[in-house]
């Protein structure tokens, strides 16, 4: 069975196992047309989008778009946040990576912006997988931390398996095993919580598949041992001993049978390395059934044999038992019938025992809670007595506190009236010290904010001076000589030209007209489209609204992305360039990536005139910043500062 045939059949499993009653789409259109309630009609028509989302429908987009409808109409945030991730997920299915993390950041803004925390999770995640699919790993690694960070804070720890599951697949796309087994395993030590069998069952047959494809053996073994414990959960029967479901039967059936047994026998050898026994028994058992898919029945059996073997070592009752079954069938079908009644005796045996100790255990239950019963109703009728010989004593007893407790009352409370006095007075002096250091503080900030401003000004009077007064008499000198008889007016024509040009420029970078006119977005487009003028691929993002920004904060965050820009063109020597915006309800994120090559951060102050510029306006924005950077590693600059549309609100 190929593997997209058995992922196909995992997932659709897994839809039949969530839902709370399966539906036709006649039934769900149905219930679409008859539902009152706005909250029963999105129900409804999110159930038909999912319905059609699984067979891969393009009646989908129709009620995605219905769906939005219904949250549009009657203010129901999570219904337009769905239909959002609906589409990205078609898209990513349809193999249209930039059109599915589009749709996905806007499910990711609309959630943010009505609060609908409980989808923040499962949508970083999705969009994760997408950037893994589009080769974007570093992206991919950011959104998927943010994921585990929501699934955590929502306490929904059943879902962080996937996130696991996830970041065992970007590092397996980056080749980083030792890193990928480390989330495997996380995700297999997650997977007993997983509240549906068939997401439990997926999970494992991941880490399978992967331990056996890269020979992970700790991984392969891990999962089979998990693969075990699931299978145990079901009563033990003879018909459950006589089902063979090795997980290994999922990959052998899909892979060339000569690769799968090379893997095996290596399997073999490296637990016989390691001494772990019981380990070489699972090798074995799912050896023997690649021997019976091949017809090699004698091979089987010799497999089998060896299995049984060492399960009998490790003491492993109930899989030696399921083995010696399954040497009676084989023997019996091979018409060995002495070996045949040999393990089927051998098999009832354990069966039998492990019957007989769990009514056993049952029976030494029902002693301990009778002993303990009658040593409970002894105690009750000793309290009882005791009760009746102490209840004077303990009136007279409970008088004499009652006096002691009223004198010990009065005495705290005049205490307790002497610390409040003094608590007061304390906190009095407290409040006027911090008082004294606010005023100071606001004294430095409406400095600093002045020198700015200041700063900020004489740069567009000295633009304006550049523009108006050198450009146009630098216009005048050309059109004088052009139209005059001096010798070459080209060549003079020409160097006046540079001169006019050389002006704009200057003027555009002490203060861009795109920032006066179009605010920051017009000025970060038209900074993005400068860089990509100098042959780097520069791709801008703006998520949320900036126009709550005042002019001040608009032309400080506009000098850090101008700085920064500027640092990679001179020094990164880089091919892509991220410039990054978004805007939260109470928070304000920057990134600036490029890959480049990097450099070793000093953990002392920057040194450098760039970086001193971009600390110092962020320190006025009253945030923070850090840089991730290594030698041929490429440059992340992150910053964060408060929402002022939130301050100012507040």
């Amino acid at each position: 069975m190929p593997h997209s045939l058995i992922f196909r059949f995992i997932f659709c499993g897994l839809y039949l196992l969530t839902s709370r009653a399966y539906a036709g789409p006649d039934s769900l259109w149905l219930a679409l047309r008859q539902a009152q309630q706005p909250d029963d009609q999105a129900t409804a028509a999110f159930a038909l989008a999912a319905y059609h989302q699984m067979r891969s429908s393009d009646s989908v987009y129709h009620y995605a778009d219905v769906l939005e409808g219904i949250g549009r109409q009657h203010q129901l945030p999570l219904a337009r946040v769905q239909a959002e991730n609906i589409r990205g997920r078609m898209y990513h299915n349809a193999g249209d990576i930039t059109a599915a993390i589009r749709y996905y950041n806007a499910a990711i803004t609309l959630a943010q912006q009505y609060k609908v925390v409980n989808e923040l999770g499962g949508l970083h995640l999705n969009k994760g997988l997408s950037q893994v699919r589009g080769f974007a790993l570093d992206s991919a690694y950011a959104s998927l931390t943010q994921a585990e960070k929501y699934y955590r804070s929502t306490q929904q720890h059943d879902q962080l398996w996937r996130c696991y599951n996830a970041f065992a697949t970007l590092e397996t796309g980056r080749e980083d095993y030792p890193a990928a087994d480390q989330y495997y395993s996380r995700a297999l030590a997650d997977a007993p919580r997983i509240a549906q069998r068939a997401e439990r069952a997926y999970v494992i047959y991941q880490a399978f598949a992967y331990g056996f494809k890269h020979r992970r053996f700790d991984v392969m073994a891990a999962a089979r041992q998990q693969w075990d414990a699931y299978k145990s959960e079901q009563p033990l029967t003879a018909a459950t001993l006589e089902r063979p479901e090795h997980i290994g039967l999922y990959e052998m059936s899909s892979d060339d049978p000569a690769a799968i047994e090379t893997v095996m026998l290596a399997a073999i050898a490296h637990y016989q390395a390691a001494g772990n026994t019981l380990r070489q028994a699972w090798s074995y058992e799912d050896l023997g059934e690649l021997y019976l898919s091949q017809s090699r029945t004698a091979d089987a059996i010799a497999a089998f044999e060896q299995a049984e073997a060492r399960m009998r070592v490790s003491e492993s009752a109930s899989q030696l038992a399921a083995m010696r079954k399954r040497l009676a069938q084989l023997h019996k079908d091979a018409g060995q019938w002495r070996q045949a009644l040999h393990y089927t005796e051998a098999a009832n045996a354990i069966i039998d025992s492990l019957r007989n100790a769990a009514a056993e255990r049952n029976l030494q239950e029902f002693r301990v809670q009778y002993a303990t019963e009658q040593k409970e109703q002894a105690l009750r009728i000793s309290r009882l007595e005791v009760g009746r010989t102490t209840q004077q004593r303990n009136a007279w007893i409970g008088a004499a506190v009652l006096l002691a407790g009223l004198a010990v009352t009065l005495f705290v409370h005049f205490r307790y009236r002497l610390w409040q006095r003094s608590a007061l007075a304390q906190a009095e002096a407290d409040l006027q010290a911090q008082r004294i250091l606010q005023l100071e503080q606001e004294k430095r900030l409406l400095a600093l904010s002045a020198m700015i401003e200041g700063q900020e000004q004489e740069r567009r009077r000295i633009a304006k001076d550049l523009h108006d007064g050198m450009g146009g008499l630098l216009t005048s000198i050309k059109a004088h000589h052009t139209q005059s008889d001096a010798p070459s007016p080209d060549t003079v024509g020409q160097l006046i030209d540079l001169a006019c040009t050389e002006v704009r420029r200057i003027s555009h970078n002490m203060m861009p007209a795109a920032l006066v006119f179009a605010g920051l977005q017009g000025a970060l487009e038209d900074l993005a489209a400068q860089v990509r003028t100098q042959g780097l691929a520069c791709h801008l993002d703006i998520i949320g609204p900036v126009a709550t920004l005042s002019e001040t904060q608009t032309t400080a965050l506009y000098r850090i992305f101008q700085e920064a820009v500027n640092n990679t063109l001179k020094h990164a020597a880089a091919t892509q360039l991220l410039l990054q915006i978004i805007v939260h309800d109470d928070l304000i994120s920057v990134t600036i990536e490029d890959d480049g090559r990097g450099f070793a951060p000093s953990p002392t102050p920057p040194s450098t005139l760039g970086l001193r510029s971009i600390a110092s306006r962020v320190d006025f924005l009253s945030g923070q910043w850090d840089i991730e950077s290594a030698p041929g590693q490429g440059t992340t600059l992150h910053i964060q500062f408060p929402n002022p549309g939130v301050s100012m609100n507040s």
